[in-house]
Order: C-alpha cells, then sequence, then structure tokens
C-alpha cells in the first residue's frame, strides 16, 4: 500500500519533533519533510519538492503568520489535504472553525503550553494516525473548492434509493450525528432548516471541550433558531438546537411530562464521546417512531447501530450524500447495511427535514429570535426562540 506522505509545518520545533515521531512510528505513512513557518513563497517551493499527499501545519491563532500561510496554502494547493494543529483552548477552537470552514479537511489539538507537549504525545499519536490514514479516502473533487461551505459541483440532488415516502406519523425530534466533514456540512445544513421548527433538534458532531461551545456559538450566528451547547438536564424546546458537549455524552430522558437532555462521562464508544450511538439509543427509547436521525460526513462506525435502532422502530433514517460528504466512510457503511436508501446533497437537507415533519420549506422565512425565560430547573438564563 502506498505510503501517505506528510510535510509537517510548525514554529516549534518541539512540536514538528512530536509529529515527525508518530509519522515514523506508522507503516502506512513517511514525514516527506518539515519546516518551520516561514514566508509563503519560501513554503510553497519547498511543497512542490516534496510533493507530499497532506500537509500538518501547526496554527495557533486566526491572527497569525500561521493563517496567512494556510490560506495561501489552500490557494496555490486546493487539492492538498491540509490538517491543522490547534492549541486546546477558546483560541485554538475558534482558529480551527475558521480552518475548517477554509477547507482544512480536520483538526488536530494539543495543549496550549509547549512545556506539556511531551506529556500530550499519545493523545495527539491517537488523533494524527487515523487523521492521516482517512486521508487516500477523502472526497478530493470536493476538497478543491477554495471553501466548504457551499454545495460541491455535480448532480448533488440525486437521492440513493427510493425516493421520500409518504409521511404517514410525526416527527418530534431530529437527531443530527457527524464526525470528519461534519462541521463544514452543520455550517451549510444549518442556514437551511427552516426558522418556524416546530421540534428541537440534538447534534452530536465529534469534537473536545471548549470546541463543542465556540462551534455552537458560531452556528447561531447562522440561523434564527437558537443555536446553544447543551448543559445538564436541558429541557427540550421546539425550534431549539443542543449541541453535545464535547467530553460529554448526551441522552435524551422522559422527566414526567418533560423531555430532557442528561449529560454524563461513561466510556467512550467506538473512542468517542460524545457518541452518536448512544444519543440515538436514548431517543429512540423516549421517542420510539417519532424520530428523525441525519447521519452526516465522517468516518468510523459511531452511529451505524443507533441508525439501525432508529429505523427497526419505524424512524427515519437520511444520510448526507457521497458528492458532498468530505469523507463517506460512516454515511457509506449505513447505506450498505441496508439501514438507509435515501441520500441527500448537504443543500438539500435542511428541506428533507422540513418535508418529513410537514411543514413548509420557505427559504426567504427568516423569523427574529425573541427572549424568553428558561425553565431550566438549575439555571434561570434567558435563551431565545424562533418558535414560542
Amino acid at each position: 500500500m502506498k505510503k501517505v506522505k506528510t510535510y509537517i509545518i510548525d514554529s516549534s520545533v518541539l512540536v514538528r519533533r512530536t509529529m515527525a515521531g508518530v509519522v515514523m512510528s506508522m507503516e502506512k505513512a513517511v514525514v516527506q519533510g518539515s519546516s518551520p513557518s516561514g514566508s509563503s513563497k519560501e513554503i510553497n517551493a519547498k511543497i512542490r519538492d516534496a510533493n507530499p499527499d497532506v500537509i500538518v501545519l501547526g496554527m495557533n491563532s486566526k491572527q497569525s503568520a500561521e493563517t496567512e500561510l494556510f490560506l495561501n496554502i489552500r490557494e496555490t494547493f486546493p487539492s492538498l489535504p491540509v490538517l491543522v494543529v490547534t492549541p486546546r483552548s477558546a483560541e485554538g477552537a475558534k482558529v480551527a472553525l475558521f480552518a475548517l470552514k477554509e477547507g482544512a479537511v480536520e483538526y488536530i489539538t494539543k495543549p496550549s503550553k509547549s512545556c506539556n507537549l511531551l506529556l500530550a504525545q499519545r493523545h495527539i499519536e491517537k488523533r494524527l494516525k487515523p487523521a492521516l490514514m482517512m486521508i487516500p479516502r477523502l472526497n478530493m473533487d470536493l476538497l478543491s473548492k477554495k471553501t466548504m461551505d457551499e454545495p460541491a459541483a455535480g448532480d448533488l440532488n440525486k437521492v440513493v434509493g427510493s425516493v421520500s415516502k409518504q409521511i404517514t406519523r410525526n416527527i418530534e425530534l431530529v437527531a443530527i450525528g457527524g464526525c470528519t466533514g461534519g462541521v463544514q456540512s452543520l455550517f451549510s445544513l444549518i442556514k437551511e432548516i427552516p426558522a418556524d421548527l416546530p421540534v428541537p433538534i440534538v447534534v452530536v458532531q465529534h469534537m473536545p471541550k471548549i470546541y463543542t461551545r465556540m462551534l455552537a456559538a458560531e452556528l447561531d450566528e447562522l440561523t434564527p433558531l437558537h443555536v446553544r451547547e447543551a448543559t445538564m438536564n436541558s429541557l427540550l424546546v421546539p425550534g431549539q438546537v443542543y449541541l453535545a458537549p464535547g467530553g460529554f455524552h448526551a441522552s435524551v430522558k422522559n422527566n414526567g411530562t418533560r423531555k430532557q437532555i442528561t449529560l454524563h462521562r461513561g466510556p467512550k464508544e467506538h473512542k468517542s464521546r460524545p457518541s452518536i450511538d448512544v444519543l440515538l439509543r436514548s431517543v429512540q427509547h423516549v421517542y420510539d417512531d417519532k424520530v428523525l436521525a441525519v447521519i452526516l460526513s465522517g468516518g468510523g462506525m459511531d452511529g451505524v447501530l443507533g441508525a439501525k435502532e432508529i429505523l427497526d422502530s419505524g424512524g427515519q433514517v437520511i444520510l448526507q450524500d457521497k458528492n458532498s460528504s468530505l469523507l463517506w466512510d460512516l454515511p457509506a457503511s449505513i447505506y450498505e447495511r441496508g439501514i438507509s436508501a435515501e441520500a441527500y446533497g448537504v443543500e438539500k437537507l435542511g428541506q428533507e427535514i422540513a418535508k418529513r415533519i410537514n411543514i413548509d420549506h420557505r427559504q426567504e422565512t427568516r423569523m427574529p429570535k425573541r427572549r424568553y425565560r428558561s425553565i431550566h430547573p438549575f439555571n434561570n438564563t434567558d435563551f431565545t426562540s424562533s418558535s414560542l
């Protein structure tokens, strides 16, 4: 098998050595070159000489030379995958989300202080190795776009398998799960969900703590729906989007007449916490056949068994299609098992969600958020609603 040729760029020699050590320990990857951050002209010349399969680029903040270098690499080598290495901090989350929107394929977190890097080598190894192994399976047609927040070119509207069936039962909750490429898909999808959504949405996106809070805040800016990171015992309110926090599983429970999100630090499933499977099992138990599961771009198997439980109970499962997914491993695993025969381009998923909960999808509808007081049992902070 061809080895993944890796080129490492970081201003810290310790970071470069740590990353190079991880790559050199792999049978299916090789270090093609390594250099500190420099001028775009100099780095571009080195990349051309090395001809790597992937760039691993350290980025510490949005206002940095590394950010300018990243944008230049994306412009000069649009088909070359870039993995960004960001601090596990609020600033790191901001730069990671920025990079993902601008075409980075994935991010890897590191300690915010270099002195802790040696202690975090195992942490980096667990994330860098699978990220490098996914490189040959990426959707290069999608990657070559300058940004990743628009639909890919081609026939994305084609439905895989049967056309959407007549809906005979009401959907009471939408559960969305994603992994690699899922962040980019969420930025596209959230803008297409109708403002008058009459059900809650719960999202599991594989990300660490801090990063999920920043993602919720950025998604909230794109939609009249209210997007927030879920908290313990958050009440599920129509028209609200709840993002599972990094480091915690999110489950749904029925507390008498009210349905709530509960958070817990149970064992990781498929090496993930939060886990898509954990969420889907719980919503199937509480909502039975009134669940619509939406599986976005991603790798691995987290979500496959949960999707099967949703479908077996009479609920519905739809997938992001291959053309618009950065990595179609997870949706493909579901599709190939016959769990779902329907896949849609990311720009059509919002319309499909609206159709399946029996509301009109009007793209021009932009209802303003209005404030009301939460009935969260442990928190009386205000939040907003476009549907109550």
